[in-house]
């Protein structure tokens, strides 16, 4: 079934007016009519079944019925990454969606090769990965920022593990393995050039780094990052947390 994200308060019987890609979709890839059946959702109110009622050039409307599911939260997972290439990117942000990212923090470092982000299309490709993958929230994309004003406004009391390539780290297995269930991390991806040394030494003057290898062979960073993330929600997120499955 068909299903959108929409800002507004949900409850039986509003109506909602979409916006224009939504009503794009429906008129123009679904040829939806009045009628159709779809169903709504948001951080808040949770998923909805709705009817079509109106579809035209102008406005495009639905009635909410019921509410099928209450909202839940996926864990508090922050991303640091440096800004990829445009499909790269792309397929980045939609997977670590699905994967429960709840904060995405693209980062400036030395070796970025890109310098800027498109951060209206982000958060699009970020709402069409959250109504396939059946999450409620949507996730939240920062501006890019300089490293060093990102590592210094972050919380102290939360671990970032940094996915290092090369050089002395714990395995994956013991960096998520002593975490309680559904604790709030961040996890930062270098660039495609790797990090430099002075950044290494950097990240090693915070008390909240810890560094985590992912395994013999070197990974795209949209590769690492969704390993990375895969590991954490296999071990201690909102998977099956009581299954060990990585001694």
């Amino acid at each position: 079934m068909t299903r959108l994200y929409h800002p507004d308060d949900l409850f039986a019987d509003k109506i909602l007016m979409l916006d224009e890609k939504q009503t794009h979709y429906l008129r123009h890839v679904l040829r939806a009519k009045p009628g159709y059946q779809l169903t709504v959702f948001n951080e808040r109110e949770g998923e909805w079944s709705a009817v079509l009622t109106a579809v035209s050039k102008v406005s495009t409307m639905v009635t909410i019925e019921a509410q099928l599911r209450t909202a839940t939260l996926v864990p508090d997972v922050s991303l640091f990454f440096a800004p990829l290439k445009h499909d790269a990117l792309t397929f980045l942000v939609e997977k670590a969606t699905e994967l429960g990212v709840r904060y995405f923090r693209p980062v400036l470092t030395e070796r970025c090769p890109i310098s800027r982000i498109n951060h209206d299309r982000l958060k699009s490709n970020a709402i069409e990965a959250a109504q396939q993958c059946e999450r409620f929230d949507i996730p939240v994309i920062y501006p890019l920022m300089p490293l060093n004003k990102a590592l210094e406004t972050w919380t102290i009391d939360v671990p970032l593990f940094i996915c290092q390539e090369r050089g002395e780290a714990t395995t994956v297995a013991r960096a998520f393995g002593d975490l309680k269930p559904k604790t709030p991390i961040g996890l930062f991806i270098g660039p495609e050039g790797g990090m430099t040394t002075p950044e290494i030494a950097y990240f090693k003057s915070f008390s909240f780094t810890r560094f985590m290898n992912l395994g013999p062979r070197i990974l795209r960073a949209e590769t690492a990052a969704l390993a990375a993330l895969t590991c954490y929600q296999a071990l201690t997120g909102d998977w099956d947390s009581s299954s060990r499955f990585f001694s």
